[in-house]
């Protein structure tokens, strides 16, 4: 074939090998989004690069910045040697990032491996329009300037609100990490404390939103938006162990002793709940009913061993 028409069925068999992968994967997350919230959160990109990605109520987020809306234009930078190569590279570390993290996991940071190759690819795509370089890159300024990212970001992203502000401390470790966590990452202490006292191989049950990134013990995610069957199957267990606590006394025994036996059938050594999750009260009052035992109570997180 002439040398067009190789590009332009290279480009072809890329296109279509993506669709390949992200299809399936797209289908799969989508229907665990609608199993586990009800409906499909359309805005999942746009809120990441625009308003920024709040894991939940008490956890920092991050954000990629508007400017990254204009990835799709760095496919025009196939058309170049150069290009094709850092597409190839966007191509493969995406699949490997699909084939590690559900969607429900994805945020900027698990992002930086490839948004480099991207916004090389997009200033290759764009290099060749007048002008068009210095606007970007202006715009990046200016987008991403601490008073200005304020006015489109949501509240729970992670950004430096002004430029006199602790924040930068933090952001360049003058103020040690432990510190700025402790103060600001709910759950952080927690987490310390479960390495110190979780065994190797034991199980964490997590009822509740809990952040993962800052330590090593295995958590099951049974919250309400919990991606995981078999966490979803716990948290209905617990659930209507506690709707049964408002009817008939023996049933509500029996419900209690029928949760505690399916936390030790699914290997669950750990439960841990926050205070203002709507189980927690009678879980707290229940604990050895429910076959647990109240190990401590820190940053509002409720956390019990199994006997």
């Amino acid at each position: 074939l002439p040398g067009g028409s190789r590009k332009r069925v290279l480009i072809a068999m890329l296109s279509l090998f993506l669709l390949w992968i992200a299809v399936p994967w797209f289908q799969r997350e989508a229907s665990r989004m609608i199993a586990t919230t009800g409906k499909l959160e359309h805005g999942w990109l746009l809120e990441m690069a625009v308003h920024g990605n709040p894991l939940h109520e008490g956890m920092i987020g991050g954000i990629l910045g508007p400017l990254f809306l204009l990835a799709p234009l760095a496919l025009l930078s196939l058309r170049s040697s150069a290009g094709r190569h850092l597409i190839a590279w966007i191509a493969g570390l995406t699949m490997l990032l699909l084939g590690v993290l559900p969607m429900s996991h994805i945020e900027p940071r698990t992002l930086i491996p490839i948004l480099p190759f991207v916004a090389l690819a997009l200033a290759l795509a764009i290099s060749e329009w007048r002008g068009a370089l210095a606007t970007i890159g202006i715009a990046a300024i200016v987008m991403g300037w601490p008073a200005i990212i304020f006015l489109y970001s949501d509240d729970g992203a992670w950004r430096i609100p002004r430029i006199h502000t602790a924040e930068w401390q933090a952001a360049f470790r003058q103020e040690p990490e432990d510190h700025y966590l402790l103060k600001y990452l709910r759950g952080y202490q927690s987490g310390r404390m479960l390495d110190e006292r979780v065994g190797k191989g034991e199980l964490v049950l997590a009822l509740s939103p809990f952040q993962t990134a800052y330590h090593t013990v295995r958590v099951l995610d049974a919250s309400e938006r919990s991606s995981s069957a078999e966490g979803r199957r716990l948290r209905d267990i617990v659930t209507k162990t506690v709707d049964a606590a408002s009817g008939d006394p023996t049933t509500a025994s029996q419900a209690r002793v029928a949760a505690a036996q399916a936390f030790k059938q699914a290997g669950v050594s750990w439960v841990l709940i926050d205070e203002s999750d709507p189980n927690a009260h009678e879980m707290f009052h229940q604990a050895a009913a429910f076959g647990l035992t109240v190990r401590w109570i820190v940053e509002g997180i409720e956390v019990f061993k199994v006997n």
